[in-house]
């Protein structure tokens, strides 16, 4: 299964809800810029082993800002029997270059 999901395939999937967003960065990053995701779970409680109530047939698709640590959420998840987990390639920033250029580049 393919880890990365980039921010196209991402809008089409949100479009029609079949996705559960995870934002997976930090809470002071929350204030630069925001997509709007169903579950915040920065990567500090995630290191934790928390999973925040996610199930394993969740189709997840978690974000950052560059796509570096939801990468490694996706291999957390994968290691504890998550199959439908994909990080956004690029993260948001990438997002707010091709999709929403109103959120703040960073």
């Amino acid at each position: 299964m393919e880890k990365e999901i980039d921010v196209f395939e991402l809008k089409e999937k949100l479009k029609n809800k079949e996705v559960v967003l995870v934002d997976v960065r930090e809470e002071s990053e929350l204030n630069i810029s925001k997509l709007n995701y169903d579950v915040f779970l920065p990567m500090s409680k995630l290191l934790q082993g928390n999973i925040d109530g996610l199930k394993q047939n969740d189709n997840i698709v978690f974000y950052c800002r560059s796509g570096n640590r939801s990468l490694r959420a996706v291999d957390i998840f994968m290691a504890k029997g998550f199959n439908n987990v994909r990080s956004l390639k690029g993260g948001i920033n990438d997002w707010a270059e091709k999709i929403d250029n109103s959120l703040q580049l960073y």
